[in-house]
């Protein structure tokens, strides 16, 4: 980083009043008190003399010519200052008084708000979906068994086999049978 820019910064971007880049130590008082008591009198003639045009030192005229002109600059911008501010004289303000604080309104501003729901064509388009129909399962009432005896029959293989127990009828395909025994064995 160049240092140069910064001190060039402050010479041209600050007050030169209040920034003088080859005063390193404060400045010491100009004159003391009692030096300005003793000489007080002396000053006020001397600045009639120059506002009357006697003949006066070159280096007091200058430097009472500089004084002169940073007064006159500065009454004009007081002048200014009053003539604006005047015109703002007759606007009224209010003083808001604070309400009860709303702390859900402000814990959204503050906080992150929620994701923002992703939207689908399907939401807008009406789409007849395929759906599985499911199978209803019948769960048989329990009984107890333990005192009745099986009724068997004999029946050929090729034709569907029934067996029934106390009224409950069981039927069931030999083909689908022995293609679930395949499976099973396969695994």
């Amino acid at each position: 980083m160049d240092i140069s820019t910064n001190i060039i910064d402050l010479m041209y971007l600050t007050n030169s009043k209040t920034f003088n880049p080859n005063a390193t130590i404060q400045s010491k008082a100009l004159y003391t008190d009692s030096d300005l008591k003793l000489y007080k009198r002396q000053i006020f003639e001397q600045t009639r003399d120059i506002l009357t045009g006697k003949d006066v030192d070159k280096q007091i005229k200058s430097a009472f010519d500089e004084y002169v002109k940073l007064s006159i600059d500065h009454f004009k911008f007081l002048k200014k200052r009053d003539v604006i501010q005047g015109d703002y004289s007759n606007i009224k303000t209010r003083e808001k008084k604070l309400g009860k604080i709303d702390y859900k309104e402000t814990n959204k501003l503050m906080y992150k708000k929620d994701k923002p729901v992703h939207r689908r064509i399907t939401d807008c388009i009406a789409v007849k979906r395929k759906t599985k129909i499911k199978k209803k399962m019948i769960i048989p009432k329990q009984r107890d068994f333990s005192n009745h005896k099986a009724v068997k029959k004999t029946v050929k293989p090729t034709e569907k086999k029934v067996a029934e127990k106390d009224n409950i009828i069981i039927r069931y395909d030999e083909k689908k049978i022995k293609e679930k025994d395949k499976k099973k064995q396969k695994k």
